[in-house]
């Protein structure tokens, strides 16, 4: 799997939102990203990152779980709340970031309304298909209503 920039099997020009309270891993991650052509923000807690998905309106959150101020759980919660009260806001494609890997973890995952349970360290080929699959929900979202 090469890591090159903007490889013909990667969705380019994604908006993503990176959110981890260790900076220097949200920074790098978000590095990569950039060099892979999308536009990336990073917040550090689950509040910032609500305020950022709010006003930003990313593609593509990729949360760690375990932040403070407000953990990932409840940011998932919140934004699937924020969607529920303004139908016109654009659902981002959501992967929450764990060091934990059950099955009862990614359960909850999925009820907090992530689409996918990623574990730390996320290899480059779970990645490119993280952005692959928000790149295909961000485009059925935009595609014009038949009719």
């Amino acid at each position: 799997m090469s890591l090159t920039p903007a490889s013909t099997d990667s969705a380019t020009g994604l908006r993503v939102l990176v959110v981890d309270d260790h900076m220097d891993a949200a920074e790098a991650l978000g590095i990569l990203l950039e060099v892979f052509g999308h536009d990336v923000k990073t917040s550090f807690d689950g509040q910032q990152a609500m305020e950022t998905i709010v006003a930003w309106e990313p593609d593509l959150v990729l949360m760690d779980l375990s932040l403070p101020v407000v953990d990932g759980y409840e940011a998932g919660k919140r934004v699937q709340a924020h969607v529920a009260a303004h139908p016109d806001f654009p659902l981002p494609y959501m992967a929450a970031l764990s060091g934990f890997s059950g099955d009862a973890e990614r359960e909850r995952t999925a009820q907090c309304g992530y689409a996918r349970h990623l574990v730390k360290p996320v290899g480059p080929d779970q990645l490119k298909a993280v952005i692959a699959e928000a790149a295909r929900h961000r485009d059925a979202r935009n595609a014009p209503a038949a009719g």
